[in-house]
Order: C-alpha cells, then structure tokens, then sequence
C-alpha cells in the first residue's frame, strides 16, 4: 500500500465526526441546555459534521461522560498514528532522497516514486492533526460546562430536595 493510500485512510475522520455528531444528538433529545454542550457540538462540526436529530437521548450523566472519554481516547489515538506516520513517511522520504544519484537507473526510479508518493502523503496528512487537536480542545471542555450548568441542580438533589416544576432532565424523568 503506498504512503498516499495510508495517508488517505488516516485523514478520514468520517467516523470520528459521526460519533460526535450522534453524542450531541443524544444530547438535544436527553434536553440538556446546548450551552453545556456546546463543545460536543463544536467537534462534531470540526470533524465535519452536524449533529444528529434522529437520535435517542442519554440514559444517564454517566453513560454521556463515558461516551465523552471514549470519543476523547479515539481522537488522541488517531492524532497519535497521525503523528506517527508522518515520522515514518519523513524518514522515508530522506531515505529516498539519498538515492537520487544512485548508478542504478531502477534505484533512482524508485527514489523519485517514493518521494512523490511521500509528498502527497505529507500533504494529505499536514492539515489533520490540527483539526484532531481542535476537536480534542473543544470536546474537552463540555465536562466543565456540563458541571458549571448542573451544578445547581445537582446539589438541590443530593440535599434531597426536589427539582421546582416537572422537567425533563438527562435520565428523561420528571
């Protein structure tokens, strides 16, 4: 497989944006405020897509912020293999270059390939990294503001007291 064709797969983050999007989506229709979520959201669309609206909303805080550290663990993963390929690809294509004045006409063929083919690499992945760390600080934050927009209600609740009117809170109870 050529450096590209890696490149190419590594660069699609479709799947991590289709994750936000849908964690986000759970997020509207569990009728959270979109303030406390609002970071979700900005990954999701950093990552290329917009929340979902046909989504079931979460049964509780705590299988949201399990979800939250999953997604932030496959985003620090794939920026990790990111950086990593681009190493190798760097190496590879110094490597290559030491080729160049080979007496060998295949060798220097294969040198000029290689360092095409690592350019394009390069250039496929040059942008990803940011976008992943961009997503990463924004996903980051909706813990604090979860808990900045709840604390209120949070602490109302383990006093024992009970929420002023019926709502809808992220368990879907009243």
């Amino acid at each position: 497989m050529s450096y590209l064709t890696q490149a190419e797969v590594l660069a699609d983050t479709d799947d991590l944006a289709v994750v936000a999007a849908a964690h986000a989506g759970r997020c509207t229709r569990a009728g959270l405020d979109v303030r406390s979520y609002a970071g979700l959201i900005g990954a999701a669309v950093t990552l290329g897509r917009q929340p979902h609206r046909m989504c079931v909303g979460w049964a509780s805080d705590h299988a949201l912020i399990c979800a939250l550290v999953e997604l932030e663990i496959a985003l620090r993963q794939r920026d990790q293999q990111i950086i990593d390929a681009i190493a190798v690809i760097q190496a590879t294509c110094r490597d290559a270059e030491c080729h160049l004045d080979d007496e060998n006409e295949k060798v220097v063929a294969w040198a000029y390939a290689t360092i095409a083919d690592c350019q394009a690499a390069l250039e496929v992945l040059a942008p990803v990294p940011y976008r992943l760390q961009h997503a990463l600080a924004r996903l980051i934050t909706v813990p604090v503001t979860l808990g900045e927009t709840y604390a209120a209600i949070y602490a109302l609740i383990a006093r024992g007291r009970l929420m002023p009117y019926a709502g809808r809170w992220i368990t879907g109870s009243t």
